[in-house]
């Protein structure tokens, strides 16, 4: 077993536990002079009354004579009633003093099992907390590890983020604090200090250390998850959590220490002296010390040696890695060394020079499985040589975030934890991808070379030092691998900010006739939505739907569109719909627009943006220098690019195939249908870009427009667009989770058939031009990607397209894709099922020629 974590302690030897009973009963009167909050009595477990009385005359297990006259005095109840309370449940707000005798007294436990502290202290569902004991075990345990000159007659602070159990654990907290000798709690109103404003707290007041009651981004109520950390001052005023000392190993003691003092396979001197001084091991006690294990939660450096070792291993199957990175079922990436196979093989496949002392970025859209995924990948990027990794908080750093940050720390690369818009949790999908330092997905080049080398490793070099703590930022240092964790805002949000302009869109956002919604999808946009919309835009908070990341999306399909964005949909096509809505998707890289009654389509997305960027977004002032989409996606951005007399691209569906392109700077806007749009601010598709590029061309549309002028709408952009360009009315259809071996004879035998067709051959009322088998090369290195999508394309430019996709986790995904041009604006209103009637009527006699009926 391994001791990594921040407080662990012998639970075999902890047999009591202290606390005081607060208040205790009133002897004398009560001191009050200031005003106070209106507090509910209970009795017999029902509410009887409220009244205001000052917390002074509150007793945890009876009313005292005080309290009871006191009662009689604002004639709420009478004496007799009063006698009868059994209990007072009290919620202290207000701002006074209060004065109360202290009763210390000692209840008798015994240990309980499953409080092995993880990496962001300990946490576990509600009802486990809810055990007998099971809080206070822990809390005295930690008061039981420290030096009590660490809190004796100490201030310390306690909040949390306001979850379910929060208020019981915060009474059952200060009791016990109190119990140990604690002098003095600051703790946040109703309870509620965020982790940041902990450690705040702490180094303001100098305290000794603190409590925050959270279990992060998981879900909260009384089936979900709660949680407890700690932090502890060092003697420069900084934050740390209880660390464990590690002897033969067993815990011999815990105790808290500066973790500069700390190391990896060794107790230094200083650190053998610093525990002598504090009396929790003798300096002989201390030199048997095979191995500490630190954790840094806090801003300033630790230090700590690094010692490599060697595991042997053994290829493992399915890790061919497909246009968005290798993604698998959880459980798969949880197999023996699966997931450390991978990312060895990655590094085997690197030029050392392009990592080596290097940086690197770590981050992902907060799924299950990323927590424990991040720490393996840190440690195996440490044992591979890598001298830096920035890593979000929480591990949590969307898809175009990491792009932005790899770009602007000019890091060699960065690692995506993501499996998109698929679903999230135990029984769900996993992901991994690796990013260039461009910012910009690996090649095939590379991801053939990781896949040839998943096929013949046989060791994976991991550095033998202790899980991070993602929860706060700061650095911590190993030797020389360092690992930083960073706001996970902070620079796409600068680099926003440099794209955009806010105040154009803020002025939008306060006129009173403008509604917008934004729907996070319990995914990774969460954390961003609030920090820019809300906070820099100055949107309404309720604008936010799904705010929360969540490890398994609550329970949803993070997939925005029209059938898994259900919610966002609704209130779209519901009554009084808000102005313009949007979603984006697990990872933050794909998106969906929404007008009032009104889905724009992706293809018709990004043509709408490229032909208005110039005029609505400051970055493309001059234009943009090129526009590109991939295969699959309508022809509609051919027009615009045609219209403006731009270069343009086809690629095949991957966002790495623009990235060549951008960087060659013959390439500005590009878009796929599958939800995703972006510009070359970044190498990634960008969901937050594309909400922000339709909100700046909302608002310079209707610049200048007084209150109560018609605005114009989302539809009205898009009617006008087709009005100049034409539609393509387009749609897509997917058969999920094939049978591999099926699905690939078949596309099989659709190559055979296009072998067989030539120009001309009719189908129902449409005449072939063309069909073959999509190919690429790059114009940029002349590299070629063949075998990228099956073709029908007919003389009034109308596709029928079949492609394999390779972003499921489990079988084959075939893609259909139907596509037709309508130049007459009086059809342009259509539904597109209608409009695409006769086309879908042409699919299925290529499907029966197919079959050779």
């Amino acid at each position: 077993m391994r001791y990594s974590d921040p407080i662990f302690f012998p639970l075999v030897l902890l047999r009591r536990r202290i606390s005081r009973d607060l208040p205790g009963r009133i002897n004398g009167k009560p001191q009050t002079v200031r005003a106070f909050p209106c507090q509910y009595l209970v009795i017999e477990g029902r509410i009887l009354a409220a009244f205001s009385v000052h917390p002074a005359l509150m007793a945890a297990s009876a009313v005292s004579l005080a309290a009871r006259t006191a009662l009689g005095r604002h004639n709420l109840l009478s004496l007799k009633t009063a006698q009868k309370a059994t209990r007072f449940y009290v919620k202290a707000s207000s701002t006074h003093s209060t004065v109360a005798e202290l009763k210390i007294k000692s209840i008798p436990t015994k240990p309980v099992e499953g409080q092995k502290t993880g990496t962001s202290g300990l946490r576990k569902k509600v009802k486990v907390f809810q055990q007998e004991n099971y809080l206070a075990n822990w809390i005295q345990a930690l008061f039981n590890s420290l030096n009590p000159e660490d809190f004796k007659d100490g201030l310390l602070v306690l909040g949390g983020d306001g979850r379910y159990f929060n208020q019981e654990a915060a009474q059952i907290i200060i009791k016990i604090a109190a119990g140990n000798g604690v002098g003095k709690i600051l703790v946040g109103r109703d309870a509620i200090l965020s982790t940041p404003a902990v450690s705040s707290v702490i180094r303001k007041h100098k305290a000794n250390g603190g409590f925050i009651m959270s279990a992060s981004h998981n879900p909260g109520g009384p089936d979900y998850d709660w949680g407890i950390k700690n932090k502890w001052k060092a003697a420069d005023g900084s934050s740390f959590p209880v660390s464990v000392l590690v002897i033969e190993g067993r815990i011999l003691a815990a105790f808290s220490v500066h973790p500069a003092l700390m190391a990896a396979s060794a107790v230094s001197l200083a650190a053998r002296t610093a525990l002598g001084r504090h009396n929790l091991l003798s300096l002989k006690t201390a030199q048997k010390a095979t191995r500490f294990y630190a954790k840094a939660s806090s801003t300033h450096s630790t230090v700590a040696e690094l010692k490599i070792k060697s595991i042997p291993t053994k290829p493992v199957e399915g890790q061919k890695t497909g246009t968005s990175g290798l993604r698998k079922k959880v459980k798969v990436f949880q197999q023996e060394n699966y997931l450390a196979n991978w990312i060895q093989a990655l590094f085997n496949s690197l030029n050392p020079e392009d990592f080596k002392d290097g940086l690197l970025v770590l981050g992902g859209d907060g799924r299950y499985f990323n927590q424990e995924a991040a720490q393996i990948i840190i440690k195996i990027a440490a044992g591979n040589g890598v001298g830096k990794i920035l890593v979000g908080r929480d591990a949590i750093l969307s898809t175009p975030a990491v792009s932005a940050v790899i770009r602007k720390h000019k890091a060699n690369g960065g690692f995506i934890m993501s499996a998109s818009h698929n679903p999230g949790g135990p029984d769900y999908d996993w992901g991994i991808k690796f990013n260039y330092s461009s910012g910009q997905p690996a090649p095939e080049s590379i991801t053939d070379k990781i896949f040839g080398n998943t096929l013949s490793i046989s060791e994976i070099k991991i550095a033998d030092i202790p899980d991070v703590d993602f929860s706060c930022l700061g650095v911590t240092s190993y030797g020389k691998f360092i690992v930083e964790v960073i706001d996970p805002v902070a620079d796409y949000l600068d680099l926003l900010e440099n794209v955009f302009d806010f105040q154009l869109m803020k002025d939008l956002l306060s006129r009173p006739d403008f509604r917008f919604v934004f729907d996070a999808m319990h995914a990774v946009t969460g954390a961003y939505a609030k920090p820019i919309f809300v906070d820099r835009l100055g949107a309404n908070l309720d604008c936010i739907s799904n705010g929360v990341p969540l490890a398994d999306f609550g329970d949803g399909h993070p997939d925005p569109n029209l059938t898994y964005a259900k919610e966002l949909v609704s209130i779209m096509y519901g009554e009084n719909a808000p102005d313009l809505g949007a979603a984006s998707d697990g990872d933050g890289d794909r998106n969906m627009i929404l007008g009032r009654d009104f889905f724009v389509t992706p293809s018709d997305s990004v043509a709408i943006i490229a032909a208005n960027a110039q005029a609505a977004i400051p970055y493309f002032q001059n234009g943009p220098k090129g526009l590109a989409r991939s295969m699959p996606t309508s022809g509609a951005l051919d027009r615009v690019a045609a219209k403006l007399k731009l270069p343009f691209y086809e690629v095949p569906t991957g966002w790495k195939f623009f990235g060549n392109l951008m960087d060659a700077e013959k390439l500005s806007i590009c878009g796929e249908e599958s939800f995703g749009t972006g510009s070359d601010h970044i190498r990634e598709k960008d969901g937050i870009w594309a909400v922000l590029a339709w909100l700046s061309i909302i608002a310079y549309r209707n610049k200048g427009k007084k209150v109560g002028e018609k605005l114009v709408s989302v539809a009205d952009v898009a009617r006008e667009h087709w009005a100049t360009y034409g539609r393509n009315f387009f749609s897509r259809y997917d058969y999920e989770e094939c049978e591999s071996d099926g699905a690939n004879q078949m596309i099989g035998h659709l190559r055979d058939l296009i072998s067989r067709t030539k120009y001309g051959n009719k189908y129902g009322n449409y005449e072939l031009d063309f069909a073959d088998d999509f190919s690429y090369t790059d114009p940029v290195d002349g590299s070629v990607a063949s075998k990228q999508g099956i073709r029908f394309v007919f003389t009034d430019g109308s596709r029928i397209i079949f492609r394999l996709s390779g972003t499921g986790s489990a079988g084959a995904t075939i893609r259909l894709y139907v596509e037709q041009f309508e130049p007459d604006v009086s059809k342009q209103d259509m539904d597109a099922q209608k409009a695409l009637k006769s086309l879908i009527g042409t699919y299925l006699l290529v499907i029966l020629i197919f079959f050779g009926v």
